[in-house]
């Protein structure tokens, strides 16, 4: 009798350092591996990911091949990969998500159970920092306590089956669905079956130093890839220019970006008080390799032109 098909999580991840071994031992008790595409970190994330490895854990660090962040190629190269290698499923997440299920084992005996032909998908759940959480806590998923009561849209991120391996199915930039392309060119979304016993919370938003280093390193180098999509990371563009001209992003502002995450503009998105669930996700282990102090989005746009000019000068 043949045994459970093995779970591979997946991700791409850049300087993460503030949440990213919260995200490697929270992650590794409910799946079987995780895979973890490394994206020219400017920060810790490096060193403590190296440390995590050297614990023995079911950890493998992959280098990314291109400077540009093309996550979507780069995510979907590794994912066939694995299900080409005897993965069941590949659960794709970022450094900022975390699986809440009902119970550690649930994944293993709810995939198995996807219809055939469909893939995984998991809804998110927003978690909004507030001027009250401790700012003693290192862990930001200890500190960082609330959640939207209800998500006001819905956002959802896929869990890969073997059926990803047809050339016609192909990934978007996020992950947010699987596409599939039709006779004649067109293309439409694959369809998923969601998984409604499990949630993605997800920490987008966990300090003011992390956050505008995101934004503005994110933007800046999305705008020096060749090529890019103009619409890639349209959702930073508000939060982008309100750091570049200056505006202030104190607790409550942080507070408020959190909840309308997705969709910056839109205000019907806002909730008070009452909008907001006290919902701690669990977290009963121990940080080892702390992450040093947060630098912010000087320090991680100087790290950035520095690195470049390197490699120009290596490329001479």
């Amino acid at each position: 009798m043949a045994g459970p098909s093995p779970i591979a999580g997946l991700a791409m991840v850049g300087s993460e350092a503030d949440v990213i071994e919260a995200f490697v031992r929270h992650h590794l008790p409910l799946l079987d591996r995780l895979v973890l595409v490394v994206h020219h970190p400017l920060d810790e994330t490096r060193p403590i990911l190296e440390s995590l490895v050297a614990e023995g854990l079911p950890l493998e660090l992959r280098e990314a091949r291109h400077a540009a962040f093309r996550q979507a190629e780069e995510v979907a190269a590794v994912a066939r990969e694995l299900l080409a290698g005897g993965a069941g499923f590949v659960v794709l997440l970022d450094a900022d998500e975390f699986l809440k299920l009902p119970d550690p084992g649930y994944l293993r005996r709810a995939l198995p159970a996807l219809p055939p032909g469909r893939f995984g998908a998991l809804r998110w759940q927003s978690y909004v920092p507030l001027p009250g959480d401790d700012a003693g806590e290192a862990n930001p998923v200890r500190r960082i306590r609330h959640r939207r009561r209800e998500e006001g849209v819905d956002c959802f991120k896929v869990i890969l089956t073997p059926d990803f391996l047809r050339e016609a199915h192909y990934l978007l930039e996020g992950h947010h669905c699987v596409m599939r392309r039709e006779e004649g060119g067109t293309a439409a979304p694959a369809p998923m079956t969601e998984l409604k016993a499990v949630r993605l919370a997800h920490f987008p938003v966990r300090s003011r130093a992390q956050f505008e280093a995101k934004v503005v390193l994110g933007t800046l180098r999305k705008r020096a890839a060749p090529g890019a999509d103009p619409a890639l990371g349209a959702h930073w563009r508000a939060n982008y220019e309100a750091i570049r001209d200056g505006a202030g992003l104190d607790a409550a502002a942080l507070a408020r970006i959190a909840v309308r995450y997705a969709f910056p503009g839109d205000p019907s998105l806002d909730v008070g008080a009452e909008g907001l669930v006290a919902d701690p996700l669990p977290a009963g282990y121990a940080l080892r390799y702390p992450a040093g102090a947060q630098r912010g989005a000087l320090s991680a746009v100087l790290r950035w032109l520095e690195a470049r000019a390197a490699a120009g000068e290596a490329g001479a």
